[in-house]
């Protein structure tokens, strides 16, 4: 039993790191596959959808889920902000695919930083958890860069977009 739950478990935390929002119970026990960084192998596991409250999420599961889609706010945040700068360099179209090209080389360097993570944290029930959160903290950070360097001024006018919070 405790084996089943333990690759079910990985099943799921792959489906979450794939880009899955919304899981909790799965339809199976023969869950086999093994997740590498956010490879995941899509038929190891059959999701269905369950509401989770984030405020009592006390298990691994649903701590994975909850990160999961603080991490979609994220990453809706960055686009908004990066759209925002793009739009506001739109008569420089050189400067608008050089930042366009800076935020697909942050991706990258994202997926290989929080690759590494969950590598590290493999043997691990808490490698989703890890992953997501250092996935989490660099789409902060980036958006704050996007900010900073895009959508402020030098002077007292103020920035095209506010300052972007921590998610939560």
């Amino acid at each position: 039993m405790r084996r089943t739950i333990t690759k079910n478990a990985a099943a799921l935390a792959a489906v979450i790191l794939a880009g899955g929002c919304a899981t909790a119970t799965l339809a199976t026990n023969s869950m086999g596959g093994n997740a590498a960084g956010d490879a995941a192998d899509e038929t190891a596991a059959k999701v269905r959808t369950q509401a989770i409250d984030c405020s009592e999420a006390y298990t691994t599961l649903a701590m994975n889920e909850c990160l999961a889609k603080s991490l979609a706010q994220a990453n809706e945040r960055r686009t908004q902000y990066l759209a925002a700068a793009i739009e506001r360099y739109g008569d420089r179209p050189a400067l608008s695919q050089m930042i366009n090209a800076s935020d697909v080389a942050f991706q990258a360097y994202r997926q290989a930083e929080c690759s590494a993570v969950y590598d590290d944290w493999k043997e691990g029930s808490i490698r989703g958890i890890m992953s997501l959160t250092c996935r989490i903290a660099m789409t902060d950070a980036r958006t704050h860069t996007i900010w900073q360097n895009w959508l402020t001024y030098p002077d007292s006018t103020p920035p095209i977009l506010p300052a972007p919070k921590r998610t939560p």
